[in-house]
């Protein structure tokens, strides 16, 4: 069973109450996804480790706008997720169109 552990984001070893590294994050596999992003609210979820071994994942809410850049990126990004934790079931996209 993996184990709850404290949400941290860090910023050069202190902690980052805006979330910048992790806002940052996302604007990165933004451009290579396909969109880019505005205006973000990002909630800590929860923080998991696995079980047996060092490895550790920050979970975030992140809620917002995105542009579309390349539609056919964007869609494979839908459905295989972004980021290094998909595997855990992390990096999910899910979007609406603005009316």
């Amino acid at each position: 069973k993996s184990q709850e552990v404290p949400i941290r984001c860090m910023v050069e070893g202190k902690p980052d109450p805006e979330f910048t590294a992790w806002r940052a994050r996302l604007n990165e596999a933004g451009r290579g996804n396909g969109f880019e992003v505005h205006d973000v609210r990002v909630q800590p979820h929860r923080s998991l480790r696995m079980k047996d071994t060092p490895t550790s994942f920050n979970a975030a809410l992140f809620d917002g706008m995105l542009t579309c850049t390349d539609p056919d990126t964007l869609r494979a990004a839908v459905i295989n997720g972004i980021g290094r934790g998909k595997a855990f079931g992390m990096g999910l996209l899910s979007l609406a169109a603005v009316k």
